[in-house]
């Protein structure tokens, strides 16, 4: 049997499921590569299952990931969040299945539907979720741009995601984000990206340093902390409730 076990997304997000897998597992491997687990949080798992915790490189799940795959024992692999949701496991996930591995997916809390709850609009009002990648000299994408413009034509809310360092074990500064989106707005030049436009942060979610921010966009350029998770969410027109909650959160 192949385990995919959430961490969730605080210090003590797993399920007793999971960490029943853990325990019955002869072996217990983290995904090092597409999510930041803090090193306090493995060990804690490691007392709670009674077994060293191996980590997997970006070369281990995408390369060499039949090896660890077994028909004769347990093993599961630990994911930060919710599994399936990073494409790493869902390939995971099938080459498991050609290999006729009986897989079983244990979920926790994710990133995703956290914000959607913390950030205080509706759920049901999210459209497409896109990615803010980091730019470099020849590679500057600003898809995300026409993801927002499309959701508020719609008038639905974004989920920015923030392109995740894996050396830094962090997502991309929120001001570094913000230049992004200003570049893409000097592209475009659709009015969606101004000084005025107010837009949600959301920092180190469910950790001891959590921030949370309802600003404007020049406010924003403040915020360099360079590290930590963080994700933004760029709100179309607020209903009243939602109003209320932004209130009610951000004050």
């Amino acid at each position: 049997m192949l385990f995919l076990v959430g961490t969730g997304i605080s210090e003590d997000g797993m399920t007793m499921d999971g960490i029943n897998a853990c325990k019955i597992s002869k072996d217990v491997f983290i995904d090092a590569y597409t999510s930041s687990i803090s090193e306090s949080k493995i060990k804690n798992i490691e007392l709670l299952i009674n077994k060293k915790i191996k980590k997997l490189s970006r070369q281990d799940l995408e390369e060499h990931i039949e090896s660890l795959i077994s028909k004769e024992h347990d093993i599961t692999i630990l994911v930060g969040g919710d599994p399936l949701i990073a494409t790493t496991h869902k390939i995971i996930f099938l080459k498991a299945s050609k290999f006729n591995v009986s897989i079983k997916v244990i979920h926790s809390s994710s990133i995703i539907s956290a914000i959607m709850g913390e950030c205080g609009l509706d759920f049901y009002r999210f459209g497409q979720i896109v990615t803010i990648a980091r730019f470099s000299e020849h590679y500057k994408p600003i898809s995300f741009y026409d993801t927002i413009k499309k959701n508020m034509e719609n008038n639905l809310h974004t989920i920015l995601l923030l392109d995740y360092d894996q050396k830094e074990a962090s997502s991309i500064p929120i001001n570094e984000a913000i230049g992004y989106m200003e570049h893409a707005e000097s592209i475009h030049k659709l009015g969606i990206i101004k000084d005025s436009t107010k837009i949600i942060i959301i920092e180190q979610l469910a950790q001891d340093d959590e921030y949370k921010a309802f600003l404007s966009i020049k406010d924003a350029h403040a915020l360099n902390k360079v590290k930590g998770m963080r994700t933004i969410v760029f709100p179309a027109k607020i209903t009243e409730i939602e109003q209320e909650m932004v209130k009610a959160i951000y004050g």
